[in-house]
């Protein structure tokens, strides 16, 4: 529901989409879908403009996928936190 919102544009709904979501992966115990809602949660908040957001989510994501073992979607999420600058 979070990337629903957010290309409808409705910001507030996407970020509580988004939390809510994480907070249900972390509950579960499930890095790697963790990883995946911060990283796209971090997407969405550089697109905004949000850059300090964003490396927020995507510190997390990469932390997130390093604890799942995800080598590949760690570095992914790296490349694109480095180019948040």
């Amino acid at each position: 529901w979070g990337l629903i919102h957010e290309a409808g544009g409705k910001h507030t709904e996407a970020d509580e989409s988004f939390a809510n979501a994480r907070t249900i992966m972390t509950e579960l115990g499930i890095p790697y879908d963790t990883g995946v809602i911060q990283l796209e949660h971090g997407r969405a908040l550089a697109k905004r403009g949000d850059a300090e957001g964003a490396k927020i989510s995507m510190k997390a994501a990469v932390r997130s996928f390093t604890e799942a073992g995800a080598n590949a979607m760690q570095e992914k999420a790296e490349k694109e936190l480095a180019g948040l600058g």
